[in-house]
């Protein structure tokens, strides 16, 4: 049953085994559900919770950000993973304006960045990730092949512009506020028009 699919029968789908539920549910893809508070969430958690078994598979668990684990983690274990606040506040680096405002940031405070991320592998390492890489599990797969491409840029300013849009980018690339940069607008304009300029010129 696809995500979306799910809020409409959850009704019929509460009827299973009498209505006790599924004793087995599996969750493809399962950062679809990072957020809590959308419908496909609200309706699929519950029905995690309640199955005697949850298994949650995912390439990417988080797209961005530890708070995106949360909701996850929570439906495995919720006595180790209680508090989405506390689990923000640890693993999330805090908001200092909001530090004040315990009402603000338990609301909103607590969800930027990543803090204490080696803790956090080594938990979810121990408690409940398993990792397996393509190598290990499609072994008839070939050895990637990378090839560089030289493109010759006849325009003297588009090789100017190129050239500097390079330097910057990449000077942000290895400075502190390169993440933060690459999420705003700034930053995901800049590559797809680096990306853009990229196809024309090859």
């Amino acid at each position: 049953v696809s995500y979306d699919l799910v809020d409409r029968v959850k009704e019929l789908l509460a009827q299973v085994n009498n209505g006790q539920g599924f004793r087995v549910v599996i969750a493809d893809e399962c950062h679809m559900l990072k957020n809590q508070n959308t419908k496909r969430a609200k309706a699929i958690l519950p029905m995690l919770r309640n199955s005697a078994r949850s298994i949650l598979l995912s390439g990417t668990p988080a797209l961005s950000r530890p708070k995106e684990l949360w909701s996850q983690l929570n439906v495995i274990d919720s006595a180790a993973w209680p508090s989405y606040a506390s689990f923000c506040k640890r693993y999330c680096s805090a908001d200092k304006k909001k530090d004040a405002d315990k009402e603000a940031a338990e609301e909103d405070g607590y969800k930027r960045n990543a803090s204490n991320v080696m803790e956090l592998h080594a938990l979810l390492r121990e408690n409940c990730m398993i990792r397996r890489h393509k190598a290990d599990i499609l072994q008839a797969l070939p050895p990637k092949t990378r090839s560089h491409v030289v493109c010759s840029i006849d325009d003297p300013e588009l090789q100017n512009q190129l050239a500097y849009d390079l330097y910057t980018f990449v000077e942000r690339q290895s400075g502190d506020s390169s993440r933060t940069y690459m999420q705003g607008k700034d930053g995901t304009k800049k590559l797809s028009e680096l990306q853009k300029i990229s196809a024309q010129v090859s």
